[in-house]
């Protein structure tokens, strides 16, 4: 266990909930899971069973660890609150190829934290004492690979395609809540890579900024209005079956 100021607190905070135990895991032992495809571009993730919460850690990133963990705690901690959920809807799922359903539980956990992160980062920037710098630091540059490898391998402008860009709309909508500095430069290698998708994203951010994400029936609000987005965005692309994805994915309050 990582025993600092801020992850102790962050532990009190979890323990008005739950007594689970929380036990700390290398994040590459998730290599195998089809989930977590790219793991090594995580920072952390989370998993809650009945008796334990398990976080897993990069420890490639030894800086970035204290805040990963405090991240991955008020992941669950927004659970316990009440904040919706993501669920795939299994009538829609059955009904997909099993090339599209398989892809709904990596969707689902992109699309759970897009809409809690906001209220994440806020929490940790004000009730915590963090190394935000190394953190978000990192966290940019790790999306800046993405965009890199992502725009070497997608020059079709296919169903496929556009199909990256509803996902790049969603993961990217929470780029504007980072603080200023690394806000602007992650936004501006987003505009440049994908100007279409950026723009895209923007609109998305200008209907949901004033609704916001700091309670659980705000963010229900708002993820209703991200899933509404980014089917509109997809028809508009004419991305067909694929669009079928995202109407699997329903917001559960």
């Amino acid at each position: 266990m990582i025993e600092t100021k801020n992850t102790l607190k962050v532990l009190d905070m979890l323990k008005r909930y739950t007594d689970k135990k929380v036990c700390i895991k290398d994040i590459n032992e998730l290599s195998e899971d089809p989930v977590f495809s790219n793991v090594t571009s995580y920072l952390g993730t989370t998993c809650e069973g009945p008796d334990s919460i398990i976080v897993y850690l990069n420890f490639s990133y030894p800086n970035t660890c204290e805040a990963t963990f405090v991240h991955e705690i008020l992941h669950i901690i927004l659970h316990y609150e009440g904040f919706p959920c993501i669920v795939v809807n299994e009538d829609i799922a059955n009904a997909l190829p099993s090339k599209l359903s398989n892809l709904l539980p990596r969707l689902r956990n992109v699309f759970s934290s897009t809409i809690e992160h906001p209220e994440i980062f806020r929490r940790m920037n004000s009730d915590f004492d963090l190394n935000l710098a190394s953190y978000y630091k990192t966290q940019v540059q790790q999306k800046l690979n993405r965009f890199r490898k992502s725009l070497n391998n997608n020059q079709d402008k296919t169903e496929q395609y556009y199909f990256f860009r509803q996902q790049d709309i969603l993961v990217g909508l929470e780029y504007f809540f980072y603080p200023q500095d690394y806000k602007e430069q992650i936004l501006s290698a987003f505009r440049e890579f994908y100007p279409d998708a950026y723009m895209s994203c923007l609109a998305l951010y200008n209907k949901v900024k004033r609704i916001g994400f700091n309670t659980p029936r705000s963010t229900y609000n708002s993820a209703k209005i991200i899933k509404e987005h980014i089917i509109k965005y997809g028809k508009k692309k004419s991305i067909g079956t694929l669009n079928k994805v995202w109407e699997a994915l329903e917001i559960k309050l």
